[in-house]
């Protein structure tokens, strides 16, 4: 909203995604009072859900997934995420992954130096050459810095040269990225993290992309 290149339709998103977290963690605030005032040692524990990382927005409508079927609403999922879902999904908090070695030489990296609140974070993996060029070239449309591109290659391979260069080039050397962000070696994948540290997207390709960029960005942003 404040570059210009968000729709004002963006704000009412926020209640969307919000809301039903509160109302869950009003929920369970409330039966620890009551254990409490009870005297129960129920109401001092904590730890599991308390600890807030598995808080998500699955259901939200600017949020894109490809691999796994969207909740319809916030009743189908466990807004505040519990131990029994392995599986990372459009919605999630998007997890770190360290080790990444930079192509030509640098220090190792992790995701969580790259992610920043200015930007939207896509993490291309296993794309072919001619589906990465077409999606660096669509993230060149955007006002500089909104969107930043990471090619990741697996351990043991090397990343091609593109026309259109991705602003960081990195090798998984201890294939944290692939098993964090659940991505075979098989199948092209993008991940979009957006500003606020939530994977915002999981596509196959460009297409997946530009419905993602089309919920989030005003279409003339990136004309």
């Amino acid at each position: 909203m404040e570059k210009g290149v968000a729709s004002p339709s963006l704000v009412a998103t926020y209640n969307e995604e919000r809301l039903p977290v509160i109302a869950v963690m009003l929920q369970k605030s409330t039966l620890l009072f009551n254990a409490m005032q009870k005297g129960s040692e129920e109401g001092w524990k904590r730890g599991g859900e308390l600890t807030q990382l598995g808080v998500n927005c699955r259901w939200s409508s600017i949020v894109v997934d490809e691999r796994t079927p969207k909740p319809k609403g916030p009743e189908e999922v466990n807004p505040y995420g519990d131990d029994s879902d392995k599986s990372l999904r459009a919605g999630d908090r998007a997890p770190d992954a360290p080790a990444l070695l930079p192509v030509g030489g640098g220090t190792p990296t992790a995701l969580f130096n790259i992610f920043r609140s200015t930007h939207h974070t896509a993490l291309l993996f296993n794309l072919p050459s001619e589906e990465a060029e077409r999606v660096l070239a669509l993230t060149k449309k955007f006002p500089e810095s909104l969107v930043r591109t990471v090619v990741i290659a697996p351990q043991g391979s090397s990343v091609p040269k593109f026309a259109n260069q991705p602003d960081l080039a990195l090798v998984d050397s201890e294939g944290y990225a692939f098993s964090g962000y659940l991505v075979s070696l098989n199948t092209p994948t993008i991940v979009i993290v957006r500003p606020d540290g939530v994977v915002g997207g999981i596509v196959y390709g460009i297409d997946g992309l530009q419905k993602y960029c089309g919920a989030v960005f005003r279409i003339d942003s990136c004309t």
